[in-house]
Parts: C-alpha cells; structure tokens; sequence
C-alpha cells in the first residue's frame, strides 16, 4: 500500500488517521449538541416571551365602586380597637434610702415621660436627721476620748 507524502511526513498510516478523526468527533458532537440545543431553546423562549398579551378592554375590568368627594378634616383621628398596650421600655424605680413617702410628684405616674432630675417623691428626713444627730454625738464622743489619750500619754 503506498502512502501519500502527508501521510510519510506525519508517520500515520490511513486506519490510524481515521481512527483519530472519528476520535475527535466523538468528542465534538456532544459539545455541538449542546450548543444546538441551546441555541433552539434561545429562539423558542424569544418567540414566546414577544408574545402580545391578549387585550382585555377596560369596561370589563373595571370594579363598580362608591365614590366620595375629598374634604379637608382638621380634627383628631379616633381609632378603636380591643388589645394590650406593651410599653417599649419599663423601669422599675427605688430610693437609694429606706424611709416613709410623704410626697410624690404629679408627673410619678404610670405611662409618663420624666426627664432627668426630676423630683418625683419624697422621703421623710426625720429618721435622717436623728441618725446624723446621733452620729455627731458619736464623733464628738470619740473627739473626746482620743484627747484623754493624748493627755495620758
């Protein structure tokens, strides 16, 4: 069998040359089919999607409703309904001292806004006032107990 000068020059013979083509086809045509497949899929979603929607008139669409004329309204709005109120924040309070109540402020009620350093009671100071008495008596009795010390030595 005598060979072509491609065929000296690549060193193949014919069955090795067309087992190597039909080679490279098998692993074209998948690629080919999938990129036909793609590009019909392409085409029939275009013409499907460029579809005019068919058109309703509006007689027929239109709901049959009650209409009012727009007036200006100046008063408040009330609203009622049923439920549970949840405050959004709720804080406990508490004397930094133990003591009667004998005045709480107007504003020292549930639901109200307080800024800071509102007074919102007060506490009765007569137990303060005998317990700082007798603390002053204290002090004053160990004034005098270091100056007899002093004085012994």
């Amino acid at each position: 069998m005598a060979m072509s000068p491609s065929d000296e020059l690549s060193g193949r013979s014919l069955p090795a040359r067309q087992l190597a083509t039909s080679t490279v086809l098998a692993q074209a045509l998948p690629s080919v089919l999938i990129l036909a497949g793609g590009v019909a899929a392409f085409l029939a979603l275009s013409k499907w999607l460029h579809e005019e929607p068919p058109t309703v008139s509006e007689a027929a669409t239109a709901p049959i409703v009650k209409t009012a004329t727009v007036r200006e309204h100046h008063d408040g709005l009330t609203i009622k309904a049923d439920g549970v109120v949840v405050p959004y924040r709720e804080i406990d309070l508490s004397a930094e001292v133990a003591g009667r109540v004998v005045e709480r402020a107007d504003v020292c009620r549930a639901g109200n806004y307080v800024t800071r350093g509102t007074l919102l009671a007060r506490i009765d100071p007569q137990d303060y006032q005998l317990e700082k008495e007798r603390l002053e008596k204290e002090r004053q009795q160990a004034s005098v107990a270091l100056e007899e010390l002093a004085e012994e030595l």
